[in-house]
């Protein structure tokens, strides 16, 4: 059971019978998967996606562990959007809207570990480096319609893991920028 209780008794004494004060309680959109990829080991240590983001204003790369997290890094390369007439909009040098880790830090072209990203031997700048569990929120500018990336198995030590991407379509919920205010006063 869910309740909802407001006590705006000095709002509605303010404005004196004159206006009114009326109340609507948005639910935030869910998370939904829009790909998820196989458990990731010593075994198979990349995945490639492709991802349809069109309609949406809300995008989530999400690392799990399958075992122990001790060992869990991973690497997002060259995550984009891409939109129309083939703009195309590089993750890893875009600011998250949020982001948390299991361990450490998350970085622009640095593991977990601490070393530059490598694939086949080549340093990969346009990537991410982070940790089980971590999830990283991106905003989708309007126009953008696919979500690409490799998620990489980000050391020889690392454990299984599994990346998911994640969508939201509706209202963006942000954290307030301030606390309630006074909007009339009696004298």
């Amino acid at each position: 059971e869910r309740s909802l209780e407001l006590q705006a008794g000095l709002l509605l004494d303010a404005a004196e019978g004159r206006g009114k004060v009326s109340f609507k309680i948005l639910r935030p959109p869910q998370w939904t998967d829009a790909a998820v990829t196989d458990e990731l080991n010593k075994d198979k240590r990349l995945e490639e996606l492709d991802v349809d983001v069109a309609g949406t204003n809300m995008l989530r790369l999400r690392v799990e562990a399958t075992g122990s997290i001790d060992s869990g890094w991973a690497n997002w390369l060259r995550p984009r959007l891409e939109g129309p007439g083939g703009k195309l909009l590089d993750l890893s040098a875009t600011e998250a809207v949020a982001s948390t880790t299991g361990w450490g830090e998350i970085r622009r072209g640095i593991s977990a570990g601490g070393e530059p990203i490598r694939n086949g031997g080549r340093v990969i700048d346009a990537s991410i480096g982070t940790h089980a569990n971590s999830t990283i929120d991106f905003r989708v500018p309007e126009g953008f319609t696919r979500f690409k990336t490799t998620l990489q198995l980000g050391s020889d030590k690392s454990a299984g893991l599994r990346g998911s991407i994640q969508v939201r379509r509706g209202v963006a919920v942000t954290q307030p920028t301030s606390t309630w205010r006074v909007v009339a006063r009696r004298s």
